[in-house]
C-alpha cells in the first residue's frame, strides 16, 4: 500500500533571521526540490532592509515571485534573442533600479532571464515616528525584511549566479497593461460566490488560455497554472486529482481543511484507483502543501471566514478530473439543505472584473 503523502510546511519556519550588519544581509532557504520529484523548486528568500542578493539567470525555466512580507524591487533583464548580449532592464517608473513589489504581488522570471531582488531600506513618511532611533531623522521609519517565495520550473538547466555584471545602464519603463506581462497582485483576482452550496470562484493569475488585457503576453503559460481559489464559510472544492500534474497550494488567507487520497500506482498513469486511506489536515495562513501527482484531493473552508487558496499545478498538461462517484467522495449523497437555485451572487471589487469575464 502506498503511504499517505501529505507534505505540509510553514513558510514561517523557513524565513531567516537576516541582518545588514552580519553577513550578506540576505538568506535562501529550500523547502521543496533540487534532483527528482516534483518537478519544480520552492525556495524563501529573506532579505534584511537595504540588502541585495546576488544576480541570477536560467536558460529554460520560467520562474514565480510571491512577495509575503516586506517591499522592494525586482531587477529584470531578458535575454536578446540572437543572443548577443542583454536587453535593457525593465522598470516600472523612471530612476526606479527595477519593479516594485509589496505583500500580494506576484511576478513572472521568463525564460532567458536575469533578476535579482533588493530590500527597501527605509520609509520616509510626513508624520514623525513616535520612538526615533538616536540621531536619525525622525520622519524616517524602519521598514520590516523582505520575504519573498519563488517557484522555478527548471527547463534544461537550473537558476544560476551570473559571473557577469547585471545589466546595467539605459531602462525600459513598464505601466499599466504592458507591466501586467510581468507582475500582477492577487488581489485583482479575487471574488467570492456568496452561495455556500454552489463552488468555489476559481480565477487564473498566470497560465491564461490566451492573452490578457491589453494584449500583454503570459510567461507562464508554456509552463505552469497559477490560480486563486476562493470560498466563502461551508464552500468547497469538489474532490478532484490532476492525471499528469503536482499541484503546490499556499494558503493565503484564512484556515482550510483538506483531504488527500494517493494514487494506488503511482509509475502507471493510467491507473486511477486511489488508496482507501486518506488523510485530513488543516492548512492556516502561511501554510503550504503538495500534492502528488494524480493524488485525489478536496479543499473546504474551516471555520468562519472566507478563505484564499492559491494553487500552483504543473506541469502540463494541467487536467482537473472530477472524481465525484469514487467511494468517500465528498460528493458522494444528498447534501444538506435545499438544492442552489443557480443564483451568482457575489461580492467583488472593480479591479477583479476583468479576470472573471
Amino acid at each position: 500500500m502506498t503511504p499517505i503523502q501529505v507534505d505540509i510546511k510553514h513558510l514561517r519556519d523557513f524565513v531567516a533571521n537576516v541582518s545588514a550588519a552580519n553577513g550578506p544581509g540576505f538568506a535562501c532557504t529550500q523547502m521543496w526540490g533540487g534532483t527528482g520529484a516534483p518537478p519544480l523548486i520552492v525556495e524563501i528568500f529573506s532579505i534584511a532592509p537595504g540588502m541585495q542578493t546576488p544576480a541570477e539567470c536560467g536558460t529554460d525555466g520560467v520562474g514565480l515571485i510571491i512577495c509575503w512580507r516586506g517591499r522592494g524591487t525586482v531587477s529584470l533583464a531578458l535575454r536578446k534573442s540572437d543572443d548577443s548580449g542583454w536587453e535593457a532592464p525593465i522598470v516600472d517608473a523612471p530612476g526606479s533600479n527595477g519593479i516594485h513589489i509589496t505583500p500580494g504581488d506576484t511576478l513572472i522570471l521568463p525564460k532567458r532571464s536575469a533578476h535579482r531582488f533588493t530590500a527597501l531600506a527605509e520609509e520616509r513618511k510626513s508624520v514623525q515616528h513616535p520612538f526615533p532611533r538616536a540621531n536619525q531623522d525622525p520622519q524616517v521609519w524602519p521598514v520590516e525584511k523582505l520575504v519573498l517565495l519563488r517557484v522555478s520550473i527548471p527547463g534544461k538547466g537550473n537558476l544560476h549566479r551570473m559571473a557577469e555584471p547585471f545589466p546595467d545602464g539605459f531602462s525600459q519603463v513598464l505601466s499599466g497593461d504592458a507591466l501586467t506581462s510581468y507582475k500582477r497582485r492577487i488581489a485583482d483576482y479575487l471574488g467570492f460566490e456568496l452561495d455556500p452550496k454552489l463552488i468555489c470562484v476559481r480565477s487564473k493569475i498566470w497560465g491564461k488560455e490566451g492573452l490578457v488585457a491589453g494584449g500583454a503576453t503570459d510567461f507562464a503559460k508554456p509552463m505552469f497554472h497559477f490560480t486563486a481559489y476562493t470560498f466563502v464559510p461551508r464552500q468547497e472544492n469538489p474532490e478532484h486529482h490532476h492525471p499528469k500534474s503536482v499541484e503546490l497550494v499556499l494558503c493565503w488567507q484564512g484556515r482550510a481543511k483538506m483531504t488527500v487520497r494517493p494514487r494506488r500506482d503511482e509509475d502507471n498513469v493510467g491507473d486511477i484507483r486511489w488508496e482507501d486511506a486518506r488523510e485530513e489536515r488543516e492548512l492556516s495562513e502561511g501554510d503550504l502543501v503538495l500534492v502528488p501527482e494524480g493524488a485525489l484531493h478536496w479543499y473546504g473552508v474551516s471555520g468562519e471566514e472566507d478563505l484564499v487558496l492559491l494553487a500552483l499545478q504543473t506541469p502540463h498538461p494541467v487536467l482537473h478530473v472530477l472524481e465525484d462517484d469514487s467511494s468517500g467522495s465528498s460528493l458522494d449523497g444528498e447534501k444538506e439543505g435545499p438544492p442552489s437555485t443557480g443564483s451568482f451572487d457575489t461580492k467583488i471589487s472593480a479591479s477583479s472584473l476583468r479576470s472573471l469575464r
